[in-house]
């Protein structure tokens, strides 16, 4: 259920909400609220957050579709009993990027001005920082331990806008922005998916 409210516009603003009323907008109202979103959130500064641990740093260092295929049992206590583990369908493609560059070419086209791994010290710390200078991102190194912690340290190295957090060992084909646009529309502003 949606609040009514009552506001008064310049006659030149209201022929311009109408004008784009049609196919995607069907009434003012709609309209009205479309624009509020786009102009409150559109051009807000988003940020990625990968969080990647350091047992995971081999995983997405890997080209996409070089990791097992099948599904592996969940962690005790997971309501699923299984997750499913499929081959990416780059596999093989001479194009093929790390799954790390993947993910922050997605969180990159979905407007995220900053990105920042957060990871701990591993085996393959170098290497990552390597492939990640090469995609315009960040890596800050902390021993934490869960998401709530990971998004913590975010916060200290300077994440204060809204932003994404991805696990760094999961592979995803949607759009992030259509995602977010989905979930600004429904209301859901904080949500994790």
């Amino acid at each position: 259920m949606k609040d009514r409210i009552a506001i008064t516009l310049d006659a030149g603003l209201l022929t311009l909400v109408d004008s784009k009323v049609g196919a995607q907008l069907q009434n003012r109202s709609q309209a009205i609220e479309h624009f509020l979103r786009l102009g409150l959130f559109g051009h807000a500064k988003l940020a990625g957050l990968i969080m990647v641990s350091a047992e995971h740093q081999e995983r997405v260092l890997a080209f996409a579709g070089s990791g097992p295929s099948g599904s592996k049992k969940a962690k005790k206590g997971n309501k699923r009993a299984t997750t499913s583990v499929q081959r990416d369908e780059h596999a093989g493609n001479a194009d093929a990027q790390p799954l790390i560059s993947r993910q922050t070419r997605a969180l990159a086209d979905a407007g995220c001005q900053r990105i920042i791994i957060v990871t701990q010290d591993g085996p393959q710390l170098k290497r990552l920082i390597d492939t990640i200078a090469k995609n315009n991102a960040q890596v800050v190194t902390r021993d934490v331990k869960g998401t709530a912690q990971v998004i913590a340290a975010a916060g200290e190295a300077g994440i204060d806008s809204p932003f994404f957090a991805l696990g760094g060992d999961i592979s995803f084909s949607c759009s992030l922005a259509a995602m977010m646009e989905y979930h600004l529309r429904h209301g859901k502003v904080a949500t994790m998916g």
